[in-house]
């Protein structure tokens, strides 16, 4: 049962596997991360039912020491959303890959924008390889978002996990201050700069208070957490992981309930859709 189980440890891994020239690639991140996190991985083959494409991902898979013993084939036949989202909830995975290298076909075929809609729609966390790479590096240089949301701690929570798994040092923890925050509380009496200068001085500092209060219940087993508020006015949140040469990039799942909030929530997500910076985890908080 995928309802109420922890975002994390991540004990089961699946990978949408579409054909292309990054496949192996793919295959070979998904290798080093099920060792990271000694996780039995699932391949979900979405090629139409063929002997030749199942042929094709074992042998694949054994290039990569895979085996029947640390791993299994699903076919599904088809990329379709649904068909892919069953297989993670029959499964109960606990983090799906997908090829979103940009340009690639992989992306693109995943419906159009389907590996898009996976990724919003997934009860499960969801790791988009923008950059998958044969022989993949540890990730050492962590941003997650910090966003005002009760989604917010386990997904930090989740971060740390990863990072102490990969030996990380540090992570940053990053939250973007909107400008529509700071329009509706200028004073009219000052110029509109000034006061937004202000005010955004001193919403930094009450959210730097804020993560540092809400993070003292979290084990933060040894890392340095190094917390950077931005302005939305300058800069996005996958401007700020490029900023840093981030390697990877954790963030919230959208919110499914259609309040005002929600929507805009779901919105930060879809904007970070079309613009990933690196290989971006999508945390699903499945106890929320």
């Amino acid at each position: 049962m995928m309802k109420g189980k922890p975002s994390y440890p991540f004990e089961t891994i699946a990978v949408a596997v579409n054909f292309n020239p990054h496949t192996g690639a793919v295959i070979s991140e998904a290798r080093r991360l099920a060792d990271t996190f000694k996780a039995k991985t699932i391949f979900i083959n979405a090629e139409k039912r063929s002997s030749g494409a199942s042929r094709q991902l074992t042998e694949l898979l054994q290039r990569h020491n895979f085996s029947n013993a640390n791993s299994k084939i699903v076919n599904c036949g088809s990329p379709a959303v649904d068909e892919v989202l069953s297989v993670c909830k029959d499964e109960i995975v606990d983090l799906l890959i997908i090829d979103a290298s940009e340009g690639e076909s992989e992306a693109k075929h995943y419906h159009g924008n389907n590996w898009q809609e996976i990724a919003l729609k997934a009860k499960c966390s969801v790791l988009l390889m923008a950059e998958p790479r044969l022989n993949g590096l540890p990730y050492r240089q962590i941003v997650v978002n910090g966003h005002d949301h009760p989604k917010t701690m386990p997904t930090i929570e989740a971060a740390i996990y990863i990072a102490t798994k990969e030996k990380a040092a540090e992570i940053t923890v990053a939250n973007g201050i909107s400008i529509s925050r700071l329009t509706v509380m200028a004073d009219a009496s000052l110029t509109f700069e000034t006061e937004t200068d202000v005010l955004e001085e001193e919403i930094i500092h009450d959210e730097i208070s804020r993560l540092n209060n809400e993070m003292k219940h979290i084990n933060l087993h040894g890392l340095k957490i190094n917390i950077k508020p931005f302005s939305t006015r300058q800069t996005s949140i996958s401007s700020f992981a490029r900023s840093i040469d981030a390697d990877l990039l954790v963030v919230n799942s959208s919110d499914h309930h259609l309040s005002i909030f929600d929507r805009i929530a779901v919105n930060d997500v879809e904007e970070l859709l079309t613009d990933l910076p690196c290989n971006t985890l999508i945390v699903h908080s499945r106890v929320y």
